[in-house]
């Protein structure tokens, strides 16, 4: 039997019940709020309905771990079984490449689904999460040609709205991404990711002042989000008061919502790390804090699905003093430049691997081997993963890396280069003091 989404998307479904499931948890992806867990019970009930199964792999895998890679499977085995329409198979496809850590050819799969049915939001978001994990900076371009050859099929959609404000703002179209966000933002005022991208354009912007004022103004409509967003909404507004230099409110965030839930979640823990690592390069170092947010980190030593991660780890575990779990992550690093998929194995070789060492031996306090790792890269560091916001950590700690290895001049030229002729933030001009 055959019915129809909320997106006018035809599914194989028995009965409605499958049909509310799938419905449920599109919207709860889509608005990034907290019941999208949901899908793995309708996955239980309903056997029969592939795009179930289908979703409920999707839900586990974006835990982006080797445990969620795994419990992912039986579900995709199910869906195969039960896939009937062109759509089921392609989903289906799809989420295999995902299990198989091939995110090249996933973004592939994604966008040929949105080719075919413009409305499956599904498809766009597991597509933008997919940027993430390759560089949503590095594929600014492919984002938004994605987010564009869609969006008139999705105009009035205001998550659909969120996403292509983010691909503008990536992609350096700030005043276009910033109209759009607010539309999305009228349309619907609880929606995370439009917020989201408010404050990265505040970021990109390098107007921290105003950006704290707007980005603290939606944080009340956080609380009945997901703890992932929720969290790293939280992340953006530390960051901004960061670039004011008002680290004790940074710090503040860092211990009462950042990291003060579901502290297993990898994402979680990248946050707490990036943040932790920028209030220590503007002049704060928290010993205690490293220490509990290593102990949280250690489970997944060497489970991450991209240098981005991998060199958060590097850094943390070298930092604390872990070495048990910083040579795990230097090992599955090295193991990562000899993968079968030949896109991934080119990330890893060509930057992602000297990302990873060049991290951990700033951690370590090396700072002429952390310049020496991360200086002939760095100009292609999105290629690592995460979006450029996250990738500044990176950055900074190339220019702090030289600062401290005595290396002035290069890093003066550094902190020119970043300023373009701008007004310097209180974080930047209290780096220039220090050249």
């Amino acid at each position: 039997m055959t019915k129809r989404d909320a997106h006018g998307l035809e599914i194989s479904a028995e009965d409605d019940a499958s049909l509310a499931a799938i419905d449920a948890f599109s919207n709860e992806l889509l608005a990034m709020g907290t019941n999208a867990d949901r899908i793995l019970e309708a996955a239980e009930t309903h056997p029969e309905c592939s795009l179930v199964q289908t979703y409920a792999a999707l839900f586990l895998l974006y835990g982006t771990t080797k445990a969620s890679r795994e419990a992912a499977l039986p579900l995709l085995e199910q869906a195969e079984k039960t896939a009937g329409l062109p759509r089921e198979k392609a989903w289906v496809e799809a989420t295999k490449s995902w299990v198989l850590g091939d995110y090249e050819t996933t973004m592939d799969r994604c966008e040929a689904i949105t080719q075919q049915w413009p409305r499956d939001l599904v498809a766009a978001k597991v597509a933008e999460f997919h940027y993430y994990l390759t560089g949503q900076y590095w594929q600014a371009s492919r984002f938004l040609t994605h987010m564009e050859r869609i969006n008139e099929a999705n105009a009035n959609a205001p998550h659909f709205l969120s996403m292509h404000a983010f691909a503008l703002e990536l992609s350096g179209r700030t005043q276009q991404s910033h109209a759009l966000a607010e539309r999305a933002i009228a349309a619907e005022p609880h929606n995370p990711w439009a917020h989201h991208a408010i404050a990265h354009l505040y970021t990109r912007r390098a107007n921290p002042d105003k950006g704290v004022a707007v980005v603290k103004g939606y944080a009340d409509t956080w609380q009945g989000a997901g703890t992932s967003i929720r969290s790293h909404n939280f992340w953006h507004l530390a960051v901004l008061y960061l670039d004011q230099l008002e680290v004790d409110e940074a710090l503040a965030l860092h211990q009462d919502e950042v990291f003060e839930h579901d502290q297993e979640l990898a994402g979680i823990q990248l946050d707490a790390i990036s943040l932790l690592w920028r209030i220590e390069m503007a002049g704060q170092r928290q010993e205690a804090l490293w220490d509990r947010v290593a102990d949280a980190t250690i489970a997944l030593a060497g489970d991450f699905p991209m240098p981005y991660a991998a060199a958060h780890h590097a850094f943390l575990f070298a930092r604390t003093g872990r070495k048990d779990a910083l040579l795990a992550t230097l090992d599955a690093a090295e193991r990562a430049t000899h993968t079968p998929l030949p896109a991934r194995r080119a990330v890893w070789t060509k930057g992602g691997l000297d990302l990873v060492r060049g991290c951990a031996a700033y951690g370590a306090g090396d700072t002429k081997r952390a310049v020496q790792s991360l200086a002939p890269h760095i100009e292609r560091v999105g290629a690592s993963g995460g979006s450029d916001a996250q990738i500044d950590l990176f950055h900074q700690a190339h220019f702090r890396s030289l600062l401290e290895s005595g290396e002035k001049t290069r890093a003066a030229s550094w902190l020119e280069r970043r300023t373009d002729g701008r007004a310097k933030t209180a974080l930047e001009e209290h780096w220039a003091s220090q050249l």
